[in-house]
């Protein structure tokens, strides 16, 4: 239920029966011989609850927090084809869980609304989860949504290659070195790795 205080518009009840083709069977509300399980028992409930609250549920609006994550399709599919794509999910994964327990509403944009000016206006801080691939052109796009007042969060391995999977010459690439104030000399890999920012130590 409470993932409608975040946004959400509907619950669907993925797999609610067994299937004969699946050679895993994880439960269902409707077990192979169509009898119902515990399961409607737990479901119930939460209809329940949802028709009880069903009038302040549509008639409330989520404050929408200006947050945005940049899911770019490009940079996925050059994430997989180098065998890191799992960095990619941990990442998006470990930004929702913390958005989502500060309850903050979460907004999923494409570089394409970057660079087609179609940002919702509400946006006012775009995250980079391993955002590996930034070329010159989304690079000039990001660079104008902080020139205007917006906030950018980079992320490990921002911009380390352009849109071809080619390795950017300055890291991070697209114009962030500058945007950023930091320019990536050298990689020495360590077992320990603590970040001091400010006088705060984050192991």
């Amino acid at each position: 239920v409470e993932c409608f205080g975040h946004g959400a518009v509907e619950i669907s009840f993925h797999g609610w029966r067994e299937w004969l083709p699946q050679s895993m069977h994880w439960g269902g509300m409707v077990d192979l011989e169509g009898n119902e399980t515990p399961i409607v028992d737990e479901v119930s409930k939460v209809i329940h609850v949802l028709q009880k609250e069903s009038e302040f549920i549509l008639g409330s609006q989520v404050e929408k927090s200006g947050v945005a994550l940049l899911f770019s399709q490009d940079n996925a599919i050059i994430l997989d084809g180098s065998n890191v794509g799992d960095f990619l999910r941990d990442s998006l994964e470990g930004y929702v869980d913390m958005l989502w327990s500060e309850n903050y509403y979460i907004d999923y944009i494409s570089p394409l609304q970057i660079l087609n000016k179609t940002l919702p206006e509400h946006i006012k801080v775009i995250i980079l989860p391993f955002q590996m691939v930034i070329g010159e052109t989304l690079g000039s796009g990001l660079k104008e949504f902080v020139s205007n007042g917006g906030t950018l969060v980079g992320h490990a391995k921002c911009g380390m290659m352009d849109e071809k999977g080619w390795y950017n010459r300055r890291k991070p690439g697209g114009g962030l070195d500058e945007l950023f104030g930091i320019k990536e000399t050298s990689l020495w890999p360590k077992e320990e790795i603590k970040v001091v920012y400010k006088t705060k130590s984050f192991p």
